[in-house]
């Protein structure tokens, strides 16, 4: 290294000198030391040490410069970067920033400032018909060589390229440079521009960080505005690139960028835009895997090592998070990486290195390994309708793994859940208000039982429901025409996860009673005469997925009125009851056949009569008397029933050119109640008006 020669042409000290603007040097008391015996270098030697900066020495190009390789007739190696050259000297601000912090930084993660040149030369130029001579600036910083270049040329996928041990190494001693400038100052310094191509490797592949062209000290988080935009698209957090707020979030998520492509290689933060969270874990933690098992086979140190590539993937998609809030601070991320450390460490001290898997059995009489899970943990949504998976390492020989889901109750109790015996388990509302765990005993060979482990879900807290809606119905209406015969129908929106719902319609009765009626649990209802005279109503109780209920929900037909028959009918009805009887082709069902025989209903004041037509004849004749019946079937539309005074009961239905059941029904009912109050001495008139309801029990509201 060249001692350090004066420059009568220009002081680059006088201009760094400390004063009151100046928010780097009026902190730091050492600063004025420091310039002192900064190397300058004249511009001359670093010419002949660059062979006149040919291109074969060029090593590097920047926004602000371009590097060059220096080598001192003693074989001494420098890099060397030459800013780019401005006639009117307006690039002096970036320059002497950049010396500055470079001056102030010492650590064994941060690359080494080793000199510098800034000089003036007076150049002869014409202006305006006049020779004058111009102020042309040269200006360099000089750098410790790093002979294995930046970190970008060493970026690899899981595959191939450096072994893990190197890869950690770079994580390690990356995060520890960031650090000492997050942390190592009374004010924070962000290096605002952190990623692989600033990211230099000595001979031992120690990782240093460089170019702070863009660096800056603050005195906590603030929001910049600027005409342009600085540091590198991609490696930028969002509230930078579109609200221009600088904290020390933004090297944290630059961090993250980086440690992903160190792990998973270029492709890294694109392959994980490409699928979830736990995919792309999955995936890279597999890869590792697979390659370390060619150092370690299956062994405890095997398994420490998988799950320090897990921790330091889990950091860098922590440290990518959106909202910078959520992102780790540095001094996290060193103790995280340092727990990893602390644990392959103890592994390898514990009686020297861990035999292979081959060799334990060479290794008997000594005791055989426990089986055993390391890291197990549960991933998914914990709430009713998702997905929770229990994952870890088998270590120590295990083989294979049972697994059972349980509950833990508020009195203290535990259940075991039936049927959930497997990695993955669907949470259901049965398990609202629980806490949710997974018990696994590992084994070897289905005989040697390891010690049982349990991992909660949810972080040891009740599981809830996804969010505290209940599931509901909207706009529940009923139509269709309300007169016997006829259909209504219930309908409305599902909403708040509502994907099942239980239908049932009701009467309301005179004396305020409702009555269930009976098989009548559908969404459509056929209005028969036994609605007649009450008000009809539909009662919904909607249900989600996971058994979840919801309000009943109640919606009346013919707007609360009660149901009436169509008035056309009526005056039939009228007409036959005037008439004094009336007829109807029917049918009759044969006994023990699945047939129906053709038959006449006659129907007069007194009494009915059914007549078959064939060798069957008079089926019965009756008088009408208090204890007949004539009842409705639920869910045949088309049937009817006539219930004797003595229990026998007669199942009919009209022939193809006959009215109505509905219509014969109340032609039936008309006549009977006609008969019955006859013979009870009442007075005879038009009684069609009264209520027509002999319903039996009700149930009170």
């Amino acid at each position: 290294m060249a001692s350090p020669s004066s420059n009568s042409d220009g002081d680059l000290q006088e201009g760094l000198r400390p004063c009151n603007s100046n928010p780097i040097s009026s902190r730091d008391t050492d600063m004025d030391k420091k310039l002192q015996n900064a190397a300058s270098l004249t511009f001359r030697l670093l010419q002949e040490i660059t062979d006149n900066f040919s291109e074969g020495r060029k090593i590097g190009q920047g926004a602000y410069g371009t590097v060059y390789k220096g080598v001192y007739d003693n074989g001494e190696e420098i890099a060397v970067k030459l800013l780019h050259n401005n006639m009117q000297g307006t690039d002096d601000g970036q320059f002497k920033r950049e010396f500055e912090n470079l001056m102030r930084l010492e650590h064994q993660n941060v690359v080494r400032l080793v000199g510098y040149c800034y000089e003036t030369q007076h150049k002869p130029m014409l202006h305006e018909g006049e020779t004058i001579f111009a102020d042309e600036i040269s200006r360099a910083l000089c750098f410790e060589y790093m002979p294995n270049g930046s970190l970008t040329k060493h970026i690899s996928e899981e595959c191939d390229g450096l072994d893990w041990n190197t890869r950690y190494k770079i994580i390690k001693g990356a995060c520890e440079g960031l650090k000492y400038l997050h942390e190592g100052f009374k004010e924070p310094i962000y290096h605002m521009d952190l990623k692989p191509d600033n990211i230099l490797l000595d001979e031992n592949m120690m990782p240093k960080l460089a170019d702070f062209g863009l660096s800056k000290l603050y005195d906590g988080e603030q929001t910049m505005i600027t005409q342009t935009l600085m540091g590198t698209v991609g490696y930028l957090p969002p509230e930078y690139l579109f609200e221009h707020i600088v904290s020390k979030k933004l090297d944290i998520f630059s961090l993250g960028v980086v440690i992903t492509k160190i792990i998973a290689g270029p492709r890294g933060p694109s392959r994980r835009a490409e699928m979830t969270h736990q995919e792309f874990l999955d995936q890279v933690h597999e890869n590792w895997r697979k390659r370390l098992q060619e150092t370690w086979r299956a062994s405890r140190t095997l398994e420490a090592y998988c799950e320090q590539v897990n921790t330091c993937i889990e950091i860098a998609l922590g440290c990518m998070e959106t909202d910078r809030h959520n992102r780790p601070t540095i001094v996290h991320i060193i103790h995280q990486l340092n727990k990893t450390e602390t644990v392959i460490k103890e592994l390898k001290n514990d009686q020297g290195a861990e035999p292979s898997g081959d060799e334990y059995a060479a290794a008997d009489p000594q005791p055989l390994p426990i089986p055993s899970i390391y890291g197990l943990r549960i991933t998914g949504e914990a709430f009713p309708g998702g997905k929770l998976q229990a994952s870890g390492y088998s270590i120590s020989g295990t083989t294979s793994v049972v697994f059972q889901w349980v509950r833990h109750l508020e009195d203290g109790s535990v259940y075991n859940i039936e049927d959930a015996a497997c990695p993955t388990y669907l949470v259901t509302g049965d398990d609202v208000g629980t806490l949710l765990a997974v018990e696994v005993q590992p084994l070897v060979d289905q005989e040697r039982k390891g010690e049982t482990v349990k991992v909660y879900a949810n972080e040891k807290r009740k599981i809830m429901w996804e969010n505290d809606s209940l599931p509901s119905i909207d706009g529940l209406r009923i139509t269709g025409e309300a007169f016997p015969g006829r259909e209504l129908t219930a309908n409305g929106y599902s909403i708040n996860g509502t994907t099942l719902c239980n239908f049932q319609w009701v009467h309301h009765l005179e004396d305020g009673s409702v009555r269930f009626i009976k098989d009548s649990t559908n969404p459509t209802h056929l209005v028969t005469d036994d609605d007649v005279d009450t008000i009809l109503a539909v009662e919904v109780q909607p249900l989600n997925e996971w058994g979840r209920k919801g309000e009943i929900v109640k919606v009346y037909a013919n707007e609360q009125r009660k149901i009436t028959d169509d008035p056309e009918m009526k005056e039939l009805i009228k007409t036959s009851l005037s008439i004094g009887h009336a007829s109807y082709e029917v049918l009759l069902p044969v006994r023990y056949l699945d047939m129906w025989e053709p038959a006449v209903l006659a129907i007069k004041r007194e009494g009915y009569s059914i007549k078959c037509n064939g060798q069957r004849g008079v089926v019965i004749t009756e008088k009408f008397q208090q204890a007949t019946a004539i009842n409705i079937p639920y869910g045949r539309p088309t049937e009817f029933s006539i219930q004797s005074a003595d229990g026998a009961e007669y199942n009919l239905k009209p022939a193809e050119n006959s009215p109505s059941r509905d219509f014969i029904v109340q032609i039936l009912r008309s006549f009977r109640m006609q008969a019955v109050q006859n013979g009870k001495g009442r007075r005879k008139g038009n009684f069609f008006m009264q209520s027509r309801v002999e319903r039996g029990e009700s149930v009170s509201l």
